[in-house]
């Protein structure tokens, strides 16, 4: 019976290795004929339409997160996320060969984007075409101090689970971040933050050992940010302890400047005839002040 378990397992391997060359060309084919357009592609579209200004650094962006959404999709066939027969099927197999093989892990190679920059560069607009993009159900995106919120509730939960000690018990130390950040983990692949940035000692003093487990546990992380990892928690209190962070963002992401030097939120404001203030106070200075809260909102929402 070893023996007949060995020789099958065997050919399953050889299976799945003719199966991953067979596939991998039609796959491709496939998803460049009947997928959406790339992010360039979209990109263009909207500066055709005039929603949108060409800008060089922009576009450099959008083609680190092509590559992204690439090795997303890669990951995804790979591991068998999603519904795919495929994925199914490999799923039986693993189970089968005894690997241990996570929903959504993501290979070592695949790191994750800061993008960072000056107020109204479009880095909003690009999280925007990237995060639509991609074909993957386990992801998520979220404003970093919501995340932050949600972490400390999850802690808080956990430690409120943890049976009570009794008198006679000797003190014992544990760790209630890593499962927090597993719990995190066995639900995303991907997790995009909004405006990341550390003003809170709450969040600095945790932030290490969460993404330590979140990265560990192959959760790719794309962010967007006013500051260059170096400058998060700027002189805040007991920054010492917060470094070690920085050099955990660094290893597991690609870090991109966005600085094109123009603010293109003021564009909107030319619409108002470049006035700030709108005065003096009358119903007419209301509905202008209405047309230009509308133009703001749907400027922001042109990719949602």
């Amino acid at each position: 019976h070893v023996m007949v378990v060995t020789c099958l397992r065997s050919a399953i391997r050889l299976y799945l290795a003719g199966l991953n060359v067979c596939c991998s060309g039609s796959r491709s084919r496939l998803f460049h004929r009947h997928g959406n357009p790339s992010l360039l592609g979209r990109y263009e579209a909207l500066v055709a339409a005039g929603e949108l200004s060409w800008d060089r650094g922009q576009v450099k962006a959008l083609q680190r997160l092509q590559e992204l959404v690439g090795q997303l999709s890669s990951n995804r066939q790979r591991t068998g996320t999603g519904v795919s027969p495929l994925g199914h099927r490999r799923w039986f197999i693993d189970k089968l060969l005894k690997r241990d093989r996570t929903l959504h892990s993501a290979p070592e190679s695949t790191k994750g984007l800061y993008l960072y920059g000056s107020v109204g560069a479009g880095k909003t607009m690009l999280m925007d075409l990237f995060y639509q993009s991609l074909e993957i159900s386990h992801k998520q995106r979220v404003h970093f101090n919501a995340f932050m919120l949600d972490v400390h509730e999850r802690i808080h939960r956990f430690k409120q689970s943890l049976p009570r000690a009794s008198a006679q018990d000797k003190p014992h130390t544990y760790d209630p971040i890593a499962p927090v950040a597993r719990q995190i983990a066995n639900t995303t692949q991907l997790l995009c933050f909004d405006e990341f940035q550390v003003t809170d000692i709450a969040d600095a003093v945790i932030l290490k050992r969460l993404f330590s487990v979140m990265f560990t546990s192959g959760v790719v992380v794309v962010a967007t940010s006013n500051r260059h990892p170096d400058d998060l928690y700027k002189n805040g209190l007991q920054r010492t302890n917060f470094l070690p962070f920085i050099d955990v963002l660094k290893h597991h992401c690609n870090l991109l400047r966005l600085d094109p030097g123009t603010d293109y939120r003021e564009r909107i404001l030319a619409s108002a005839a470049g006035q700030v203030y709108i005065s003096p106070n009358s119903p007419e200075a209301n509905q202008r002040l209405e047309n230009v809260f509308r133009e703001m909102a749907e400027e922001q929402s042109i990719c949602t």
